[in-house]
């Protein structure tokens, strides 16, 4: 015989609350209670200052339901609003001083290589050049900038993908001496990078500052051709100590590396001459060479003393190490790559006030009160914000959140980032929460947990046009925490929350941080190995596949067999002898629950 809610109740009803001195039902505290299988649980939501005063009466009120016949198990959590940060005032002040130029933490200086055009042997010369700072026992990093050539892992020998063991900072490879971190080693050799300016400028920023370079004596930086974004964004954003430039002697080339001069000239960034004193790297001479044809020195493009240089190191000491780094992979470099569980090996604590600690490429962005993230993210993708930001408002009785992503491919594809948010939670709250715990998707944005709704996910885009590139797509997602009437649990047996069913020691917090890094890992799984593996995910969590369902629609409320899916996540919809294919981009015309 188990006991039952009545019974809890009334010995809760015995246990005096000592602040208000009324029993705690009475006094409102007793928030989502459950009696199941012989297991009580229920939150007492109190103030934030109260929770010593309150302790002695959360273990009398264990106590007493202990006490009674039928309990197996008792669990009582202590909740406490969080109290809302004053509004902003409206006065127009001052605006902050732009920063400027910053240093990269535990880098002395930075050692750029540029060059006007591609193909002039720019990176050849940043890899010898790292080499021989390596080779004089200085310490030193390489910094592969140049994003949609990345050769530097050829160039240095090394392959396999860098580990993040807490999903913010990345541990870069090392070989021959230098330290180095390229966005190559994150894709494949024959696979192209293809991202817009924002994107780009991004992925920089992270791989200056959120690599763990360790302490550098000088950070060579592999710049790519042309006088494009990341030249400006480094020059900008780092205190860059000189830059050489790399040019052939035809006149084609030293027309380009003459603009690049005078690039760098505009942005205040000193030009090195053929020897580097700053840095006192012997063997790191760079010298223009000389053609059979004939042809000028590369060394008199410039006029004014600022001179770009061409060529390869030439110390003869040397040149034996240095042929060993043209473009050879080294023997048995190779890693097995294994796909992990990304909240494994993670080793954090929370409080309340934590801020959410995001993997690469994402950043987070707190709203509280009653902003919805999802409307707060769609108007800053609107505004041109930076994809991967992610708003979150993290509240006593649910999770709402939103992800910013600037597709680069047609809607139609774009769209497939519902099912791998979906995915990502899945994964996410499978890691945290208990193994009873349940957890399906439906193909609307719907999450199930224990076979009730619990949540949902929506979309949004800057286009509803299949075919076209959308500018922007936001996924937002919203988990309820507490029941919508906490003192009625039950009352609505279609909707659940997570405290009802089991999840009472998931952290918000922490869920919100697994979603993110999970979901990263099947947005990272569809980019390099296409649609199947998130298609054959999504499928084994999907619900009433085969079932007769009804969908609300801009067409009117369809129903019919829910047969299947298409590789786009299109619904294929069968009614009478049709079969009807609903696009996933359809849903960006439905309205979901805020």
């Amino acid at each position: 015989m188990t006991a039952a809610r009545d019974d809890v109740l009334a010995a809760l009803k015995g246990v005096i609350d000592p602040v208000s001195g009324q029993d705690l039902v009475s006094a409102g505290l007793v928030r989502a209670l459950t009696v199941e299988d012989g297991a009580v649980r229920f939150v007492l939501e109190i103030e934030a200052a109260q929770a010593d005063a309150m302790e002695e009466a959360r273990a009398e009120a264990e106590a007493a339901i202990r006490g009674l016949a039928g309990v197996e198990a008792v669990s009582a959590v202590m909740t406490a609003h969080k109290p809302l940060a004053p509004p902003p005032e409206l006065k127009i002040e001052r605006r902050a001083e732009p920063r400027g130029p910053q240093k990269i933490p535990g880098v002395d200086r930075i050692v750029a290589v540029a060059s006007g055009k591609g193909g002039v042997g720019k990176s050849t010369v940043a890899a010898n050049l790292a080499a021989a700072f390596a080779a004089e026992g200085r310490r030193v990093g390489l910094l592969d900038a140049d994003v949609y050539g990345p050769s530097q892992p050829r160039m240095l020998g090394v392959s396999g993908r860098p580990a993040s063991p807490d999903g913010k900072t990345i541990l870069p490879m090392r070989n021959h001496g230098v330290t180095m971190m390229s966005i190559g080693l994150m894709m494949g050799e024959d696979e192209a990078v293809v991202w817009r300016g924002p994107m780009l400028m991004g992925a920089l920023q992270q791989m200056m500052n959120q690599v763990q370079w360790g302490a550098l004596d000088v950070l060579v930086v592999d710049l790519p051709p042309g006088t494009g974004d990341v030249q400006m964004t480094l020059t900008q954003t780092a205190e860059v100590t000189g830059v050489i430039i790399v040019s052939t002697p035809q006149d084609v080339a030293l027309l380009d590396a003459r603009k690049g001069v005078d690039m760098f000239n505009k942005m205040s960034t000193p030009i090195l001459d053929s020897r580097l004193p700053e840095v006192r790297a012997r063997g790191a001479h760079v010298r223009p060479r000389r053609r059979a044809h004939g042809g000028r020195k590369a060394g008199r493009a410039a006029p004014g003393g600022n001179t770009p240089r061409s060529g390869h190191p030439v110390d003869r000491r040397r040149r034996r190490a240095d042929r060993r780094l043209e473009t050879r992979i080294a023997p048995g470099r190779d890693l097995p790559r294994r796909r992990a569980n990304p909240d494994r090996r993670r080793k954090r604590v929370s409080t309340d006030d934590d801020t959410p600690v995001f993997p690469p490429l994402f950043h987070g962005q707190a709203v509280a009160g009653v902003i919805d993230p999802f409307a707060k993210a769609c108007a800053q993708a609107a505004l041109g914000c930076d994809a991967g930001l992610i708003v979150y408002n993290i509240g006593t009785d649910r999770l709402a959140a939103a992800i910013v992503f600037a597709p680069e491919v047609p809607l139609e594809d774009a769209m497939a980032m519902l099912p791998a948010c979906g995915v990502g939670f899945q994964n996410a709250l499978g890691s945290l929460a208990p193994p009873e715990v349940g957890v399906h998707l439906t193909w609307d944005g719907g999450i199930l947990v224990n076979g009730a709704e619990c949540g949902h996910l929506r979309v949004a885009a800057a286009t509803s046009d299949p075919a076209a590139e959308p500018d922007w797509l936001v996924v937002g997602l919203d988990v309820p925490l507490i029941p919508e009437d906490p003192d009625a649990p039950g009352a609505a047996p279609g909707r659940t929350s997570l405290f009802e069913e089991g999840c009472v020691d998931v952290s918000p917090l922490h869920l919100l941080e697994s979603w993110s890094r999970h979901t990263l890992v099947w947005i990272n799984r569809w980019s390099e190995e296409g649609a199947r593996p998130l298609h054959e995910e999504w499928r084994g969590l999907a619900r009433d596949i085969g079932e007769d369902v009804e969908l609300d629609h801009h067409d009117g409320l369809l129903g019919g067999t829910f047969v299947g899916i298409d590789e786009r996540f299109g619904m294929l919809l069968r009614n009478g002898g049709e079969t009807r294919l609903l696009p996933l981009s359809d849903l960006l015309n439905l309205e979901r629950g805020s």
